[in-house]
């Protein structure tokens, strides 16, 4: 920096500070592609294999009542949610357990597999999903 202030007259110090300024933001930014020019992220694809299990079937009900959950011994599923100032939400497909695992497949033009953690005791049916931090608790309904 000696020479730098005697060659521009003691400014040297801004000009550096400011070239090295310049120099972190475009280390920092980084010179990738736009946004707009990235591919979009994809799910990873849930596989739906497993068996239904009997001991699953039946009505399911939040203590809330603002879900239910059928499960069919013939491995036929229906869900409905009400959410407050949303409406009610129903989705239709299939079930299966696997590995402690319910996979619900949701049928549609836009088809796929929800994976929850599941945990039977009794008339009472524990599901937690890390992704969407759902945890909630069903009630077999009489």
């Amino acid at each position: 920096m000696i020479g730098c202030s005697r060659m521009w007259g003691g400014g040297g110090r801004k000009i550096a500070s400011a070239a090295l300024s310049i120099l972190s933001a475009w280390i920092i930014v980084g010179c990738g592609e736009p946004e707009a020019n990235s591919p979009e992220p994809v799910a990873p694809q849930i596989a739906f294999e497993g068996k239904v299990d009997p001991s699953y079937a039946g009505i399911w009900i939040t203590a809330d009542k603002t879900s239910t959950l059928e499960l069919s011994k013939d491995g036929k599923a229906n869900m409905t949610n009400v959410a407050v100032g949303r409406g009610t939400s129903k989705a239709a497909g299939e079930w299966k357990i696997s590995d402690k695992n319910l996979l619900f497949k949701v049928e549609g033009p836009e088809s796929y597999v929800s994976r929850y953690a599941a945990e039977l005791k009794g008339d009472i049916l524990h599901l937690k999903q890390k992704a969407s931090k759902l945890d909630v608790e069903y009630k077999r309904s009489k």
